[in-house]
């Protein structure tokens, strides 16, 4: 008998350990590396077993819906397609520009990536994909992961002090993008 989707009914709050109270949800934004290691220890321990309590089935939910959410934010340069692509400029042992974290300049549209050619040449560029999973790119030092859920909360519209329901109601929302006429472009620019 085939099993059914698993369908979550409201945050997942972690019963116990350390974190205890914490919910899953907040921690996309604030501990992705975290739930990541966490899904892969869970189903190290598992393999084989064929045994998924609740933590396990919610947690491999919400990393895959972190992956296929619907972008309300349009490219800057064609106006037509969601945002997918980031350049950033700097490098791992000097960090990110947070210059590189401006929405309007140095995001695009798959279709419009060369565009993003938009440093002074000599410094080095990284073109990234706009998704949850891209938080944990080795690349990374703590503060350019944390510009970069800023950027993530900017492109999806979410407000900064983000609350539980409002992150659990994001996951379970359909994934339809959403466009704006170009006219409606007006979102301010990270750091600015």
């Amino acid at each position: 008998m085939p099993q059914e989707p698993y369908k979550p009914s409201g945050p997942y709050v972690i019963q116990s350990g350390p974190r205890m109270g914490q919910v899953l949800e907040l921690l996309m934004f604030n501990n992705y590396p975290f739930l990541r290691w966490l899904l892969n220890k869970i189903e190290k321990e598992d393999r084989g077993k064929n045994r998924e309590n609740r933590l396990h089935q919610h947690l491999r939910w919400l990393i895959a819906h972190g992956e296929d959410r619907p972008v309300p934010t349009v490219c800057p340069h064609c106006c037509q397609n969601p945002v997918a692509k980031i350049a950033l400029s700097g490098s791992r042992k000097d960090g990110y520009s947070r210059d590189s974290f401006r929405l309007r300049v140095h995001t695009s549209c798959a279709d419009c990536r060369r565009e993003l050619h938009v440093f002074p040449a000599g410094n080095r560029q990284t073109i990234l994909d706009l998704k949850f999973s891209t938080i944990v790119w080795r690349g990374f030092r703590q503060h350019d992961r944390e510009q970069f859920v800023q950027l993530l909360k900017e492109i999806f519209q979410l407000p900064l002090d983000l609350n539980r329901q409002r992150a659990f109601e994001f996951f379970v929302a359909k994934p339809t993008p959403i466009q704006f006429a170009p006219h409606q472009l007006q979102l301010p620019m990270a750091g600015a």
